[in-house]
């Protein structure tokens, strides 16, 4: 039977949904025709490596406006023609299957494909151009690719609970800077530019935005770059596509531990009534919630870590050999990542763990 999908262009679920959905079909009979406008693909470049590793003689992705259409047309009708869903392939929407609704999500992202993710392969002339672009950049040393997600990329008019402040890496630039690495902020459109006065210092977009091989040269950082630091945002997808260890900095919700095969991270922290509360006594319902109203419904503020701790997070890291992180995956508030191997920060987690006792007040 041929059935029609479409990938979601966003670049997180561009990259997991694409590999959740294809690590965990290989042996599908259907003939799968994916259809994916390009002015809805964030990033052209990756969307080929992702295209060109799946395709094969029973899956075809093209760009057509009109066969996305089709698809639309067939997705909206679905549940009207219970027939329509033979000719689905969802892909697009696979982070609604099975939505902890109960938790306060309308999502599900309780994947379990990261050990499986293959090698990618790039055409000689692109990692040409690369190594030429970072030899006129002066990127001749270790670099690390940064980001926090704030308002600007979507134009949000409402808070987002997973935004922060770029300016809380301060002091954790400073230190990697010291430590002799180069420092790229990576992420479009933001808010606020970053002035840091150093030479070590690259806002990505701030200096490439007009380049037409922009998502050439973000998904090339990420790839070899020395690690990941992120808050919750789609670009941290990028710890997937090429196994990177990522540092995540306020992580959320609390319900939700990272999947990422090495991973290290501080959450959130929930409070209420001007007092934090402990993990376990967060109110089911709200766990899995990404949603500002249902948390002030709840009477609930968040958070962020401050600047001290982020710096401590990834200086432990560099500076202990023997560094081992904490695993929480099997508390009982985590509904989402119990298996995870990603671990919360050991320093933080020394000055919190009275938050996380099993003690129900």
């Amino acid at each position: 039977m041929i059935r029609l999908g479409s990938l979601r262009g966003s670049l997180g679920h561009l990259i997991l949904n694409t590999l959740n959905f294809f690590l965990n079909n290989k042996n599908s009979k259907d003939t799968l025709v994916i259809a994916t406008p390009k002015k809805e693909i964030s990033n052209y470049f990756v969307y080929k490596i992702l295209t060109n590793k799946f395709k094969s003689q029973k899956v075809f992705f093209n760009n057509s406006i009109l066969l996305k259409l089709t698809y639309k047309i067939l997705n909206k009708f679905k549940k009207k023609f219970n027939f329509f869903n033979k000719l689905i392939c969802n892909i697009e929407w696979l982070h609604h299957d099975n939505s902890k609704e109960l938790y306060g999500s309308k999502y599900n992202f309780d994947e379990n494909f990261y050990h499986m993710v293959p090698d990618f392969e790039f055409e000689e002339k692109d990692k040409t151009f690369f190594s030429e672009w970072k030899k006129k950049k002066n990127i001749n040393k270790k670099f690390v690719c940064i980001s926090s997600r704030d308002s600007g990329f979507y134009e949000e008019q409402l808070e987002n609970p997973r935004n922060f402040n770029f300016e809380d890496y301060n002091k954790l630039i400073r230190m990697l800077l010291k430590k002799n690495y180069i420092v790229i902020r990576m992420g479009r459109k933001f808010i606020k530019n970053f002035d840091f006065s150093n030479n070590n210092y690259i806002e990505l977009y701030q200096q490439e935005k007009n380049n037409s091989k922009l998502d050439v040269i973000e998904t090339f950082l990420f790839k070899e770059c020395e690690f990941i630091i992120s808050g919750n945002s789609g670009i941290d997808a990028f710890a997937a596509l090429f196994k990177k260890k990522i540092f995540i900095t306020n992580n959320f919700p609390a319900g939700r531990i990272p999947r990422y095969l090495n991973c290290t991270f501080i959450p959130k922290l929930y409070s209420s009534n001007d007092r934090i509360i402990n993990f376990n006594n967060i109110p089911k319902k709200i766990l899995l919630s990404e949603e500002i109203e249902k948390l002030q419904k709840e009477k609930i503020n968040l958070i962020n870590a401050n600047s001290r701790d982020i710096e401590n997070m990834v200086r432990e890291y560099l500076e202990n050999k023997n560094y081992s992180g904490i695993d929480i995956s099997k508390k009982s508030f985590v509904v989402e990542g119990r298996n995870s191997n990603s671990s919360i920060c050991p320093l933080w987690y020394s000055k919190n763990k009275n938050l996380f006792n099993n003690e129900i007040s």
